[in-house]
């Protein structure tokens, strides 16, 4: 869909969004919740097969991961990706109090399911000037998860989402060797090939072709990454370029479906109308009445 607004100027500016990711981050809470521990208490060794992440919001201790041991103080940022062994030791004279979530749904690349962090990357992060604000997406989850208000769930896991953003973007700038952030160059390829050329006669072959791989690869790739087929994303490509074309042209019908990408005017015509609801000389006619 075009987007269309002024121009900028020193009053006004517009910021837009390009869309390009290498995980797919939709992360579902299981749990929050706080902890305020006694002098010396000390956590059971113990495993889970979901992703928990804990900052410490006060007090000092240790954390103990896979056998072995790492201070933590407040700022501190803990994530136990699944399957991970691990246990908490609070300090005699300064009891250690954290916020904590657990967390599943997080696929990063072709990294294992539910493995926040990959491998190589350290566990334990010190937020420093990002503290209040990442302490404020723990408390806002936990706040709703503990009210329950009309629309608790949808505000919590937003700000989940914001959270896991924050923190791949947290870690990316400090560990760059493995980049949390880096592009899927194959994905990348593919949405370039085709924002390029989706007005040509584009086929998964010749896509394939182009960016050097398999043509089932590339669609699993694609669909993996952005949720649908290459097939209807080259479809959305075409009739937006179409919408555009009918509202700001006099181009004909015809020419506006040759121009999209469409050798045949009635399989055109089919597709606008199952796309938008209307013919092409319906919607621009309603458009030109608006």
């Amino acid at each position: 869909m075009k987007v269309s607004h002024r121009e900028n100027t020193i009053n006004r500016q517009h910021y837009t969004v390009e869309k390009k990711h290498s995980y797919i981050l939709n992360p579902r809470i299981l749990y929050a919740g706080y902890v305020k521990r006694e002098k010396g208490w000390r956590e059971e060794l113990h495993v889970h097969e979901f992703i928990e992440m804990i900052l410490i919001s006060g007090g000092s201790g240790q954390i103990i991961i896979e056998e072995k041991e790492h201070s933590v103080a407040k700022g501190s940022l803990i994530i136990y990706n699944s399957n991970v062994a691990h246990y908490e030791i609070s300090s005699e004279n300064d009891p250690l109090q954290f916020v904590f979530i657990a967390l599943d749904n997080i696929n990063i690349n072709d990294d294992k399911p539910n493995e926040f962090l990959p491998s190589g990357c350290p566990p334990i992060h010190d937020t420093q000037e990002r503290y209040p604000d990442i302490l404020g997406y723990f408390t806002t989850i936990l706040n709703e998860l503990s009210h329950k208000e009309p629309f608790y769930d949808e505000i919590a896991e937003s700000n989940l989402k914001a959270l896991t953003a924050e923190i791949y973007r947290l870690v990316a700038r400090r560990h760059t060797t493995p980049s949390i952030t880096k592009v899927n160059a194959l994905y990348e390829n593919i949405v370039s090939y085709i924002n390029e050329n989706y007005r040509e006669n584009l086929t998964l072959e010749n896509i394939a072709t182009a960016c050097n791989a398999n043509r089932f690869y590339i669609n699993h790739v694609f669909s993996k990454n952005s949720g649908t087929t290459i097939t209807h994303y080259i479809m959305n490509k075409r009739m937006d370029h179409a919408t555009n074309l009918l509202t700001n042209t006099n181009l004909t019908i015809t020419q506006i479906a040759l121009d999209s990408g469409f050798n045949n005017l009635n399989y055109f015509c089919r597709m606008f109308k199952k796309h938008t609801g209307r013919t092409p000389r319906e919607y621009r006619k309603n458009n030109l009445l608006l």
